[in-house]
């Protein structure tokens, strides 16, 4: 398996999720960027990314074949010749992530980190193959966030460092992952994959979206207009997919979320510094 064929494994366009998360209550709390923390953020692009989807793409190898994203940027479609060296290149990426732990011991980063590797794990692998039990892999997936967010605030004030208007944030996430089981209903329901939107319905998971955007918006009292506007968009784009719940249509509105992620994210980065 050539570097090519690894690095398009592990989703590059995935890369700046967890850093930014990471890097959030870094700039937050004004937590001074060691040598160690550079080390982590590093670890949470590739190493981090190919875990996920390396795992993920050995239990979903053949409903990816029939999958017509696949295979772009949506990530590779594993041949069954290369499903032991994603194995042993994932065990590697999950080693990699103890590093920080050596250089700096410290309790909450080793549980930080032990959860990611068993939520990321857990997710695509039976038995508990989490992304097939909604709504606990939109769960998972927040919970996920969560722990990235403790990683970070373990260089700081540890874990009573996360803040309330965080958790409506994790609600955000939730209702981000519900969206995007719009986004492959048919493929799903043909290979019999069970996702929120395979088994609640298409429109109902834009309205669950569209419902805690508004929830959010109404009650957390988030103060960053950075944040607001995206979940903003959150909404609008959940509504319109409730509204007329087509797939293509949808795959497009989940770019517009993951750009404005993206922009709103780095526009909050900045605002902290």
């Amino acid at each position: 398996m050539n570097l090519l064929r690894i690095i398009r494994i592990s989703r590059p366009i995935g890369y700046v999720v967890a850093p930014i998360v990471f890097l959030a209550p870094i700039l937050l709390y004004n937590i001074e960027i060691s040598s160690i923390i550079l080390i982590q953020l590093a670890l949470l692009t590739f190493p981090l990314c190919f875990l996920i989807f390396g795992i993920n793409d050995i239990y979903d190898i053949e409903t990816d074949k029939k999958n017509p994203r696949k295979g772009g940027v949506e990530g590779a479609i594993l041949k069954e010749r290369e499903i032991k060296t994603v194995q042993e290149i994932a065990a590697l990426c999950a080693i990699l992530l103890f590093i920080p732990i050596l250089l700096r011991p410290d309790l909450l980063t080793l549980a930080s980190t032990v959860l990611i590797i068993f939520l990321t794990y857990t997710y695509s692998a039976p038995p508990l193959r989490l992304k097939e039990r909604p709504p606990f892999d939109s769960i998972s997936n927040s919970l996920s966030i969560y722990v990235i967010c403790l990683l970070a605030l373990s260089y700081g004030p540890g874990i009573n460092g996360f803040r309330i208007e965080g958790y409506y944030l994790l609600l955000g996430i939730i209702g981000i992952h519900i969206f995007s089981t719009i986004v492959d209903y048919t493929p799903d329901k043909t290979n019999n994959i069970i996702t929120f939107a395979t088994k609640y319905g298409k429109q109902p998971a834009g309205l669950i979206s569209f419902s805690i955007a508004v929830f959010i918006l109404l009650f957390s009292d988030i103060q960053s207009i950075q944040i607001n506007i995206f979940i903003a968009i959150l909404g609008l784009v959940s509504i319109i997919s409730a509204i007329k719940p087509n797939e293509q249509l949808a795959a497009s509105l989940f770019k517009i979320i993951f750009l404005s992620f993206f922009c709103c994210s780095i526009w909050y980065l900045i605002s902290l510094i």
